[in-house]
């Protein structure tokens, strides 16, 4: 009897402990990469760029952050906004929004345009805007320029560039624009454009069960164990 209760001990431990790694993991929501490669759209107060990607769970604690770089050297200003909808029509406030500036370069950087949100089942869209008449580059991957590495969770999926341009901008509030495949523009078009967004899954109520039950069992068997003893 001693060996079977050891036996389930430990049965029940791996349990919790593998319903505790679902429920502490982060994880890559969706990752895009042209390998760094210097060719994109210009981010300025002429043109509006845009991605949105759709996930079938909840996310927590998660971060945005897109590769851009300064072809002149110039510092730069771009708005950031994440919406849940997008062209004619959307309205203030988005889900969130952020000013992203940074001194001229004309190597790639990471840019952290959002952190610690939280992001239920739906479609995002996400949209970048200069406040320059010449900004930054989002890195994108070109039609006919090699391919792009694209991972996603399960139940994610990633679209593909739009921009504003040959569309029509709205200045005063970017992603209310109408955006066109970008992929179709002459010589700035890309398919993709590259973006990393990360988080950790929120768990189904039935992980959550699984681990206080699995924990309550535990307890209840060496209450029992104790009494025999």
């Amino acid at each position: 009897m001693g060996r079977s209760f050891r036996h389930l001990r430990l049965c029940l431990l791996s349990i919790c402990l593998a319903a505790f790694c679902v429920v502490a993991s982060a994880e890559v929501i969706v990752d895009v990469s042209n390998g760094y490669l210097q060719q994109g759209p210009n981010v300025d107060n002429s043109n509006a760029i845009q991605l949105y990607w759709t996930q079938s769970q909840e996310f927590e604690d998660v971060s945005i952050s897109v590769p851009l770089f300064s072809a002149n050297s110039a510092a730069f200003d771009i708005n950031a906004y994440l919406t849940s909808t997008s062209g004619p029509g959307t309205s203030p406030p988005p889900i969130a929004s952020t000013s992203f500036s940074a001194p001229g370069s004309t190597a790639p950087m990471d840019a952290l345009l959002f952190s610690g949100l939280t992001l239920g089942p739906g479609t995002y869209y996400l949209t970048l805007y200069g406040s320059q008449p010449s900004g930054p580059i989002w890195l994108g991957v070109q039609p006919n320029a090699g391919p792009s590495v694209i991972t996603t969770a399960p139940g994610v999926t990633i679209s593909n560039a739009f921009a504003s341009n040959g569309g029509d901008l709205d200045a005063n509030y970017a992603p209310a624009s109408t955006f066109l495949l970008n992929g179709n523009l002459i010589d700035s078009g890309t398919s993709y454009q590259d973006v990393t967004v990360t988080g950790s899954a929120v768990p189904e109520p039935s992980t959550w069960w699984l681990t206080v039950s699995g924990g309550a069992i535990l307890i209840w068997f060496r209450k029992i164990q104790r009494i025999r003893a």
